[in-house]
């Protein structure tokens, strides 16, 4: 009876923190990101400007993410081959550390261009968002589906 009760007890309290409002990473990222932009009190050319370094860094990025991809799993039909050679599985790493660079230094030009287009008391706001801990701008991963990504590669290597 008590084993019953603990039980019910304990559905209970999983199904209400189930229940419970979820903190969105992406979404906190993309409020702290608008908060810092209107702190900016952007001029409509300038937001303009803006919009347009956003979409392009998006479309960049989506072509990298596709790369990436593509290159991980490359990688592991080389893991899976039956007599793995180590010089082609290295070559592929190395490809894969390079369009990861890519992507960063995308993030980065798309932080200078629209840097580029502020005063001088805009960039000294703007810098916050450079400096963020993540040491991402404008990303469109989220942590959630990164760490999801990272499982898969995971059970592909299990």
């Amino acid at each position: 009876m008590k084993k019953l009760l603990v039980f019910v007890m304990v559905s209970c309290l999983v199904g209400f923190l189930n229940a419970q409002p979820r903190n969105n990473f992406r979404e906190g990222r993309r409020a702290a990101l608008q908060r810092t932009i209107e702190k900016l009190q952007l001029t409509d050319t300038q937001k303009e400007q803006f919009q347009k370094v956003h979409f392009d860094t998006r479309k960049k990025d989506i072509d990298l993410r596709a790369k990436l991809e593509t290159a991980h799993l490359d990688l592991t039909a080389l893991k899976l081959a039956p007599s793995p050679e180590k010089s082609l599985i290295e070559k592929k790493v190395n490809e894969i550390a390079a369009i990861q660079a890519s992507r960063a230094m995308n993030q980065f030009d798309a932080w200078s261009s629209c840097n580029k287009v502020l005063t001088a008391d805009q960039q000294k706001i703007w810098k916050q968002v450079l400096m963020h801990p993540r040491g991402r701008f404008l990303s469109q991963r989220s942590e959630g589906m990164e760490r999801h990504q990272g499982m898969d590669r995971q059970q592909e290597i299990d």
